[in-house]
């Protein structure tokens, strides 16, 4: 893929739960095997995992990404809370046999 090519980028999750001027409140869903789109973090945003599953996290081909070069797993356990900065071009897949659940918080204005 070129950068003449770029794949085509859809959201960051599942489902908007709710969004004002300050954050963006997201619900990520993935069943076991399933994969997000190749999608794009425009805003530093908070994950909370909401129960243990194992999702790796990859670059999209032929587009930078400023945090990482390689793809990377990550499990996830009920509970933890992660700040990630925004630049990001990924795609998440559930490596695992439980649904991955967790809600997103993008921090639409900086702090």
């Amino acid at each position: 893929m070129s950068d003449a090519d770029p794949p085509d980028l859809g959201p960051i999750a599942t489902r908007i739960l709710h969004e004002d001027d300050r954050v963006r409140i997201w619900e990520q869903t993935i069943a076991p095997g399933e994969a997000t789109a190749p999608h794009h973090h425009a805003h530093d945003y908070a994950l909370v995992e909401l129960g243990p599953a194992t999702v790796e996290v990859a670059p999209v081909e032929g587009l930078p990404n400023p945090h990482f070069e390689k793809a990377f797993e990550l499990p996830a356990k009920r509970g933890s809370v992660y700040f990630v900065p925004r630049g990001s071009n990924e795609v998440a897949r559930n490596v695992g046999d439980t649904p991955y659940r967790a809600i997103l918080v993008e921090f639409k204005q900086p702090a």
